[in-house]
C-alpha cells in the first residue's frame, strides 16, 4: 500500500510541474485552465481509495466548462463474513487507467464559486481477487493448517459514472466531493461488478 501512495505522490508533483512549465511557455494561451486532482476515497466495503487526475478544457475557459483528461485510481476493499459456521475474508484490488468527462455546472474559470458535477468515462482494469478461509478446505488450494483460498486476476474494460460538487478559489486552488460509479464489465470470481465510491480531490487549475 505504501508504495501506492508514494507514486500517487510523485505523479502529482510531476505531472503539475510539466504542466506549469508547458503553460508558462504557451503564448496563445491555450493551455489555459488545465488541471491536477489528487485525492482519497472509500466505497460501500470501507476500502481505501487513491486517485490522480489531469483535466483540460477542450472547448476553452470562457465557453462550455467541459472538461477531458485522463485518471489513475487504486482501490483495496476487504469483505469479513461468516457462513454456516465458516469464516471468510475476501480482498479485491481494483487499478484503474481511464479517461473521464464532466460537465462542470456553475463553474466559472479562477473564481471563487461551488459548482456541480456530472461526468461519465470509460476505462481499462485490472481486478484482482481472493477468498481465503481458515477452516472452509473446500474453496480450492490448501491454506493454512485447515483453509483453503481462491484466487482470480483479469484484465477488463469498464465505465465510471460521476456525480459531485466542487469548490474553486481565486488563486486556481480546487476542491471537489465526487461520488463516481465504478462498472466492471467481466469482473473475476465473485467480486463485484459495480462498486460505487466516495471521493474527496483536491488539486490546482493552471
Amino acid at each position: 500500500m505504501k508504495r501506492y501512495v508514494v507514486l500517487i505522490i510523485l505523479l502529482f508533483f510531476i505531472i503539475s510541474a510539466q504542466v506549469k512549465i508547458f503553460a508558462a511557455e504557451s503564448k496563445d494561451g491555450w493551455l489555459s485552465g488545465i488541471g491536477i486532482h489528487a485525492g482519497i476515497g472509500t466505497d460501500i466495503g470501507l476500502g481505501l481509495g487513491l486517485g490522480v487526475k489531469a483535466s483540460f478544457f477542450p472547448l476553452g475557459v470562457d465557453n462550455t466548462p467541459l472538461e477531458v483528461g485522463p485518471e489513475f485510481f487504486y482501490s483495496r476493499t476487504v469483505d469479513k463474513s461468516t457462513e454456516g459456521g465458516n469464516d471468510y475474508t475476501e480482498t479485491t484490488r481494483l487499478i484503474i487507467f481511464g479517461v473521464l468527462a464532466n460537465y462542470l455546472f456553475r463553474y466559472s474559470y479562477r473564481e471563487n464559486r461551488t459548482y456541480f458535477i456530472v461526468g461519465a468515462g470509460f476505462a481499462v482494469m485490472s481486478v484482482d481477487w481472493e477468498e481465503k478461509s481458515p477452516n472452509d478446505s473446500s474453496l480450492g488450494p490448501l491454506w493454512g493448517t485447515s483453509g483453503s483460498m481462491q484466487s482470480e486476476e483479469t484484465t477488463t474494460g469498464g465505465s465510471v459514472l460521476n456525480v459531485g460538487v466542487g469548490r474553486s478559489f481565486r488563486n486556481g486552488l480546487d476542491i471537489r466531493l465526487e461520488t463516481p460509479v465504478i462498472i466492471i464489465f467481466s469482473p473475476p470470481g465473485e467480486a463485484t461488478g459495480i462498486s460505487p465510491t466516495v471521493t474527496i480531490m483536491a488539486g490546482y487549475r493552471f
